[in-house]
């Protein structure tokens, strides 16, 4: 295989450094020897909306388990929203969207199955809709626009473990917190 060539093993399908759009991504999900998919990384690739469609609307799609896209700044909101739509999406328990254009993170209060988010690197302040995910236990907002005020809240989901909050405007705990 190329370097950039995408491939899979078992469940899993890897995308690297490519520019892959929605026929392409289309095609390769399309392709007789990909199984029906629990685990897709495609990090770095400029996915956009019309990609994420794809990913939310493939028959191959439908179980998917852990979703990793980060790096992919035309992702964005409309991208959130597509695979907000998915069947899988309350079904993830893993998704990764770090630097990948995000304002407003809504569409997640919809994917109550997460265990670990990563969602730095994006311009989201308010991050309300992260407070309906009971089984976050990791939660990644490294260099985000998280304030103090939305800090206490995100403590008081019962299952988190780890919490980063690296890089934020946040200076030293709120108080009530140690």
């Amino acid at each position: 295989l190329a370097d950039n060539a995408p491939y899979f093993a078992h469940s899993a399908m890897v995308i690297s450094d490519r520019k892959v759009d929605a026929p392409l991504l289309r095609e390769l999900l399309n392709a007789e020897e990909v199984p029906d998919l629990l685990t897709i990384r495609a990090a770095g690739n400029r996915l956009d909306p019309k990609a994420a469609q794809v990913l939310a609307t493939h028959p191959r799609t439908a179980g998917l388990q852990v979703l990793e896209l980060a790096a992919n700044p035309d992702f964005g909101d409309g991208g959130l929203r597509a695979l907000a739509e998915a069947p899988f999406f309350s079904r993830l328990q893993e998704l990764s969207l770090s630097g990948s254009g995000l304002l407003h993170i809504g569409p997640l209060a919809g994917a109550i199955g997460l265990q670990r988010l990563e969602i730095s690197y994006n311009l989201i302040e308010d991050p309300a809709p992260l407070f309906l995910l009971p089984s976050l236990e990791r939660l990644y907002l490294r260099e985000t626009r998280i304030s103090a005020a939305s800090f206490a809240n995100l403590m008081a989901l019962p299952r988190l473990r780890l919490l980063d909050l690296s890089g934020t405007p946040l200076q030293g705990l709120p108080d009530g917190i140690s």
